[in-house]
């Protein structure tokens, strides 16, 4: 039996009057055995995740600020046609109010102020609320942020 052991993993550590038994030697083999596969599955899913943040960087810096203006007509829907599709959109009057629009939050059944629709880079947007964003003769100012990854 050893009179010591390792800090870490409690292998044996044997003085010169220990008997050295067959079952310490397995004992710590299958300690480091289990120590190696944790560390490997540690490995395994960091590689993972660097992975997976290699993609989310790899998309960063891959996308351009858009403006446009347009004036109200007084009728909804409003249409607008970008040169990209847009990630994120903001429609801001002028003369006050403003409107943000993510591709990814899709409108809702029970919304009845607004609904947007998304077809690759056209954007329509309508309803009662939006019909006060397109109020006749009031201007407005469009900033996108577009996906030039495609």
């Amino acid at each position: 039996m050893p009179t010591n052991h390792t800090e870490h993993y409690s292998l044996s550590q044997w003085e010169a009057e220990d008997k050295v038994l067959r079952t310490d030697f397995n004992e710590d083999n299958a300690k480091i055995d289990r120590a190696l596969a944790a560390a490997d599955r540690r490995a395994d899913g960091l590689e993972q995740s660097l992975a997976n943040q290699a993609g989310q960087i790899a998309r960063l810096g891959n996308c351009q600020i858009y403006t446009a203006q347009y004036t109200g007509e007084g009728k909804s829907p409003i249409t607008h046609t970008f040169p990209h599709k847009p990630w994120l959109i903001t429609v801001t009057c002028l003369e006050g109010g403003t409107m943000i629009f993510w591709p990814g939050l899709p409108s809702l059944p029970e919304n009845r102020y607004v609904t947007f629709t998304w077809e690759g880079n056209i954007v329509t947007w309508s309803g009662p609320l939006i019909e006060g964003m397109a109020s006749q003769g009031r201007h407005y100012q469009i900033i996108a942020l577009l996906d030039m990854s495609e």
